[in-house]
């Protein structure tokens, strides 16, 4: 047997551990670039008077807003208000002034909303390389006229049975601080495993065989703010916890045919425990949450890190396990948008709920969904966003990106197992209706190591916020 050469310098883990860093602690440097202010002018604000609201309930503007009346805003405060709404992304436009009130000296608040549909039926695809995905379903996301987010669709991956999930969510809850929000899954997932492919070039990654699971899932979460909710002080941070349950039906495990000089296929995929009893996965994590995002129509700008980690329990054992997410925008003038978006996680259990699956779907585009895989990982995307053209019904954008990452059973095969690619697409979004942007992009690999495909679906690739 040879023994494996220990990795000394994972520089490149190093460096995506900066990174995240660097994006983390960005946020926190803008204030010292502030300029000393200048007097600016007050207003005593009584009340608030919404206009145009069709579905909307006044009230919640009033307390998503979290003013105590009366209250001196300024025009910064106006602003501030503007944008918070819009960052909802349930209105196409908000419009914030001030007018007199029937009393000299006071004024009212006027928000005036042009709401987007947000009652959304869902009928779409979704398609990396590997297993297509196909959803029907409908969702309302502003519920009650509140920003409350309730859910139910059918997801069917390739010829498996077909499964579903229902949800209620109140990701911005009260002053938009707090969050709630309750799952149930039905799933019936096919996964394709494959080996990767030569370093040299070579080959492709190949099918090693197919993961069938039959899943029930319910998910819990909670998340209050650390500090202040309301006003110039607002915290951006948030703490809580997330609770998920899996009951996992037997594992079938069906065997490919990639073998070489007539090798036998493999038994079972390679780091992967299979399960061949029913079985119960208990997966319990602390949040805490960085957010000052702001959202105007497909623009982006501001910083999201999500942290969690917690114990991973299943018949086996109890294991650990950590992530840490982020998310950077930068938003220029003439509405160039840089997008970054970066994940590290890792468990020390080899459960099949705890490996990672990189690939089309929704980390590295232009190789099969689930190309890479494994229970330690790391990949990042970069991607410039640019709108090219508006009108009342359609806007286009367009984006040039890069991604890259790797997985595996540990920091060393990360690093060996890692890919680069990078391509271009095109995004048209419907402004009048939430959520409805039609995205395709195309890219191929960087690396020497092969590889291209499509990868098409609703939405930006990755994204901040979901439905789910």
């Amino acid at each position: 047997m040879i023994a494996r050469k220990k990795s000394q310098r994972p520089v490149k883990i190093l460096w995506s551990i900066a990174i995240a860093a660097f994006a983390i602690f960005l946020p926190f440097a803008r204030p010292l670039l502030a300029i000393t202010p200048v007097p600016v002018e007050t207003w005593q604000v009584v009340g608030i008077d919404v206009l145009g609201e069709k579905r909307t309930d006044p009230s919640w503007v009033e307390s998503y807003l979290g003013f105590v009346f009366p209250a001196t805003l300024t025009d910064a405060d106006i602003a501030a208000v503007r944008a918070k709404l819009m960052t909802t992304d349930v209105f196409q436009r908000v419009s914030v002034s001030v007018r007199p009130s029937a009393k000299v000296g006071e004024f009212l608040l006027v928000v005036d909303l042009h709401e987007k549909w947000t009652t959304i039926p869902v009928i779409r695809g979704a398609y990396g390389g590997g297993t297509p995905l196909t959803v029907m379903g409908v969702y309302d996301t502003h519920s009650f006229g509140r920003l409350w987010t309730l859910g139910a669709e059918s997801h069917k991956y390739g010829p498996s049975p077909h499964g579903f999930v229902v949800w209620a969510k109140a990701p911005r809850w009260l002053t938009g601080k707090h969050a709630v929000g309750v799952e149930l899954w039905r799933e019936f997932r096919r996964r394709s495993i494959y080996v990767p492919g030569d370093a040299s070039g070579s080959r492709e990654p190949r099918e090693l065989g197919v993961i069938n699971t039959n899943t029930w899932m319910g998910r819990v979460q909670f998340l209050a703010p650390l500090g202040e909710s309301v006003g110039v002080g607002a915290t951006n941070w948030q703490a809580g916890a997330e609770a998920e349950v899996r009951r996992e039906a037997p594992v079938v495990f069906e065997q490919g045919d990639v073998a070489e000089d007539g090798a036998e296929t493999a038994e079972s995929p390679p780091g992967i425990r299979i399960a061949a009893e029913r079985s119960t996965v208990t997966t319990l994590s602390l949040k805490g949450i960085y957010d000052n995002v702001r959202i105007e129509d497909q623009d982006m700008d501001g910083a999201r890190v999500v942290l969690r980690s917690g114990p991973l329990i299943d018949d086996v054992g109890r294991s650990a396990h950590f992530e840490v997410q982020v998310f950077q925008f930068f938003l220029w003038s003439h509405h160039w948008n840089l997008a970054l978006h970066g994940l590290v996680g890792g468990s020390n259990s080899n459960a099949l709920q705890a490996q990672y699956f990189l690939g089309g779907f929704d980390s590295i585009r232009g190789l099969p969904d689930g190309a890479i895989y494994g229970t330690h990982a790391a990949y990042a995307n970069v991607e410039l966003r640019k709108l090219v053209g508006a009108w009342k019904y359609a806007k286009v954008q367009t984006a040039v990106f890069v991604d890259g990452g790797g997985a595996g059973t540990n920091w060393d095969d990360v690093e060996s197992a890692r890919r680069l690619t990078g391509g271009g697409g095109l995004r048209i979004a419907i402004p009048q209706v939430y959520r409805l942007m039609f995205r395709v992009d195309y890219a191929w690999s960087l690396d020497g190591r092969g590889g291209q495909g499509f990868s098409a679906g609703l939405n930006q690739f990755f994204q901040p916020y979901k439905p789910l």
